[in-house]
């Protein structure tokens, strides 16, 4: 039976990317409109990606702690965080990325949770191998296919996010929470 949840952020409770797209004042080709729709990631976002590469300091807004602390969360953020509570205890567990921005990262996800989800820091867990607290019991929500497999490979159960980049962007929810929610007592 699962008795804690762990959360990504970036993709599943905050809109990293649409950030990226505000920092570098560029159009965001997934808007929440776009991403009701369900739609897969089509040649749009794949240009979109490959442009990142060619901005001028591309991982430039990465380096302050301000630029991760003022992320807009995604509508849902909060009830979904607080609808898991209804099964255990709730934690974030998200990755602080590459090392010249890590603890800018780290200082503003911090941030983050307390302003958007009202938690302490110690209900935060900054790490890039997540696999490593995964068993039977703990369920991990990320929106990354390369995070959720060796997660569940370590015997964790693992819910991948529906996004328009992933697999599983034809089960994009117009109502996050009630998917999180069916999607939950169909792992019980």
């Amino acid at each position: 039976m699962i008795n804690q949840i762990y959360f990504d952020l970036d993709g599943v409770l905050v809109d990293l990317h649409g950030g990226f797209a505000a920092y570098h004042h560029v159009e965001y080709p997934y808007t929440q409109e776009r991403r009701d729709t369900g739609e897969p990631a089509d040649e749009a976002f794949e240009i979109w990606l490959e442009d990142q590469a060619r901005w001028s300091d591309p991982h430039g807004a990465c380096t302050t702690k301000e630029f991760w602390a003022n992320l807009e969360p995604f509508p849902w953020a909060r009830e979904l965080f607080d609808a898991a509570k209804a099964f255990g205890k709730v934690w974030i567990c998200s990755n602080p990325g590459r090392p010249e921005f890590a603890s800018a990262a780290a200082a503003g996800k911090h941030a983050w949770c307390q302003k958007h989800l009202g938690i302490a820091p110690n209900r935060v867990i900054l790490m890039a191998h997540k696999y490593l607290l995964a068993r039977p019991d703990r369920l991990l929500v990320d929106d990354r296919p390369f995070v959720i497999n060796p997660w569940v490979q370590a015997r964790g159960q693992g819910l991948l996010f529906p996004q328009p980049y992933n697999a599983h962007h034809h089960l994009t929810p117009r109502d996050p929470v009630k998917w999180f929610l069916e999607s939950l007592e169909k792992l019980r």
